[in-house]
């Protein structure tokens, strides 16, 4: 009923999202005939809500998006009829007068506390300046702290200084899970192709040379089967390298024939991704006799059992460390 009360009233431009938020696609279909939207949602917390997130998604596509405010009605619609032959000027002057995002933003944060409390204009100023921090434009960043400043009743200089601290900060917590990530991919953490890798980085190191060896050289399988060289699926330690040892093996004939291409059958394209970096890897370095294939296997034999109750190296040495702590 909005957009047909908009279209009768001279307002033409009016589209509606059918009872839904913006979505992503609706926004970049949008910037390619506008770079301004003024969107009306209602003003319950569910309304403010989806206008929030309407206007990140406006923002991400170049769009300068603005949130209309209607004073004594619920929707544009009850705004135009309760005006009646004022209402197609009245909501024009609403329009050319409608909230800019950061005012928007800056409204929604100030409206729940009582400005007069100290206390309360603390918390304000405080949730305000960590908004303006994640302004990435610098003039956006000085207009909206300007605009705060005087809504907030406090000195734009003590404000900035404010937002300055808290960008600092924020840059610190971004450097921080930078590095957290990267050190947690070095770890193995995250791996979807082999989850258990990351218990026992050492063990894991044995199963991939060891798997690398046995995809180059279908000869070793042979002994492997034919009991010359003892290991079975059961040493090891992560659920894909015992699975891959085992396709690999009945895969292998009885006199040492292997298709590699048959393990496609069996796993994922991201799965055979990693099964033939195994082989790629191995294949570049010199070493490879059975004596090497030997050690390896020893060194998966011995590592393995210290996988202890599914943790991995690393959390199992902060486990220790709190026990001796206490």
């Amino acid at each position: 009923m909005d957009v047909i009360a908009l279209h009768a009233a001279g307002f033409e431009n009016a589209v509606a999202t059918l009872g839904t938020a913006i979505t992503g696609e609706q926004a970049r279909i949008m910037a390619k005939y506008t770079k301004k939207v003024i969107i009306s949602y209602d003003s319950d917390d569910a309304g403010q809500k989806a206008a929030e997130k309407a206007l990140g998604l406006l923002h991400e596509v170049g769009i300068d998006g603005q949130v209309l405010k209607i004073p004594g009605a619920k929707d544009p619609d009850e705004f135009i009829r309760k005006h009646g032959a004022e209402g197609q000027t009245k909501f024009r002057y609403l329009l050319d007068n409608s909230q800019s995002r950061f005012n928007f933003r800056i409204e929604n944060i100030i409206k729940k506390y009582d400005l007069a409390v100290p206390d309360d204009k603390i918390r304000a100023s405080t949730e305000v300046c960590d908004m303006l921090a994640q302004i990435y434009s610098s003039v956006e960043r000085d207009l909206a702290c300007t605009a705060a400043a005087n809504r907030l009743s406090v000195s734009r200089e003590s404000l900035m200084a404010d937002v300055e601290r808290a960008m600092r900060k924020k840059n610190r917590e971004q450097t921080r899970e930078v590095k957290r990530s990267i050190y947690m991919k070095t770890a193995g953490f995250g791996d979807r192709i082999n989850r258990d890798a990351v218990k026992n980085k050492t063990a894991a190191a044995a199963e991939e040379a060891i798997l690398g060896m046995l995809l180059l050289f279908p000869e070793y399988t042979l002994k492997i089967k034919q009991g010359a060289i003892a290991l079975s699926a059961d040493d090891f330690f992560t659920a894909f390298g015992k699975k891959v040892f085992e396709k690999i093996t009945e895969l292998t004939d009885e006199v040492g024939r292997f298709e590699f291409g048959m393990l496609g059958e069996v796993f994922s394209p991201d799965e055979m991704g990693r099964i033939t970096e195994l082989r790629i890897r191995r294949e570049k370095l010199s070493l490879n006799s059975e004596e090497v294939l030997s050690d390896s296997i020893n060194k998966l034999k011995n590592e393995a059992p210290k996988t202890n109750n599914g943790l991995s190296d690393i959390e199992n040495i902060l486990k220790q460390k709190r026990s001796d702590n206490n």
